[in-house]
This record gives C-alpha cells, structure tokens and sequence, in this order.
C-alpha cells in the first residue's frame, strides 16, 4: 500500500504503524508535520515494528522488509523532555528512509528524546534526513546500513552507534553538538560482546563540537 499525507499538520498521539509492504509518503514539495501531543504514548510517532504486550516485536527483525518512509517533519517540541522519539526504524533489506526532519526539545538536563531508534534488524537505506535536538540524534543498532547526506544539530550526541556489523556513513553534517559519534559495546549473554563492529566515515564536516 502507499498512504499518502497531503500538506498539513497532523496532531498525532499514539504510533503511526507502518505495515508490510507500505510506504508512508508525505508532500514531496511541501512536507507535512506529524506534531506529537502533549500526551503522547507510544515507542515512536512512526512505528515500523512495534511491540507486543509479552515484549515480542510484530516482525521478525530481520525478515521486516519491503516499506518506506519519506517526506515528513516530526515535532517532538510539545513533548516533556523525558520521552520521545520520532521514528523506530528496527527494518532489514528492501526499505528506505529518507527526506525526513525530526524537531527535539534542546533542554540541556533530563533530556532523552531521540530523533531515529533502531536497536535490531539487517541493513536498509536511509538518505536526506536532518535532526536538531534531544539526547540522541540517532540511536543505532543494526547489522549494516548505507546512510548518505545527514545533518545533526543540537543534539547532546549526534550518533550512537549501539551495535552494528559494517555500516557506511556518507556526507554527514554535525554541529553544536557535545558528542559527534559514539562507537559502543554491549555485552550480551547469549552472544558475547557484540559492539559497534566496523564503520566507514567519510566526507563528514564537524564544527563547533566537544568531542568528535
């Protein structure tokens, strides 16, 4: 299916699921806003694996192919500074994601809202995107990833890298922030230690950034 936003502000207080097979497409001319309430609950304004209640995802990590996202201002400002996230992106083969901005509270204490959060699955495609704000611009844990023309901006860490196995970074754009790119490891009983494991980075510009 293809599900179109037409222009326009959208006030959204529970995920906007992305199923199998779908592509959430916004104006490509005149972006619409997907606006969190105040209230808002849920992992993510845009959801592409959500949860169940026994803590299983809908999809299998890395079977959950074949959708898209593209077109899209998400505002996380209405927001308390303790919570939110504009996209959970936990996606393999076969997706994309790309001309999307996502808008953060810049509260420099108590803040936790991400702008991308991907913790499992197996490599896509993400392009064009743009973040200013919250904790974490992206929070990232994949297998592997092509990921081309980002701009972070304000944000208390740009990039963290949770897990991966060979991701490649393109053109990437980070400013005003504390912390550009942040190479983790996470020990995990039933697999040993598996970190961030390879990244290629290359033609980024940092100004104005603490650590990079």
């Amino acid at each position: 299916a293809l599900v179109y936003f037409p222009p326009g502000i959208y006030l959204v207080s529970s995920p906007i699921v992305s199923y199998y097979y779908t592509q959430l497409v916004g104006s490509a001319t005149d972006r619409p806003t997907l606006l969190a309430a105040p209230s808002f609950q849920g992992i993510a304004v845009i959801d592409e694996d959500p949860y169940g209640p026994d803590g299983s995802n809908w999809y299998i990590n890395q079977n959950n192919f074949f959708r898209a996202v593209y077109n899209f201002k998400i505002d996380l400002t209405n927001m308390p500074a303790s919570s939110g996230t504009g996209i959970h992106h936990q996606v393999s083969q076969a997706t994309s994601l790309f001309n999307v901005h996502v808008e953060m509270r810049q509260d420099p204490d108590g803040n936790a809202q991400q702008g991308i959060f991907i913790e499992n699955g197996s490599g896509g495609f993400m392009a064009d995107r743009s973040f200013r704000g919250g904790r974490y611009g992206a929070y990232l844990g994949n297998q592997q990833f092509t990921v081309r023309n980002a701009t972070f901006e304000n944000c208390q860490t740009a990039i963290s890298q949770a897990w991966n196995w060979g991701w490649s970074y393109h053109d990437i754009r980070i400013s005003n922030c504390t912390l550009g790119y942040e190479m983790r490891t996470s020990p995990n009983p039933a697999s040993g230690n598996q970190g961030a494991a390879s990244v290629l980075a290359y033609d980024w510009t940092l100004s104005n950034v603490d650590t990079a």
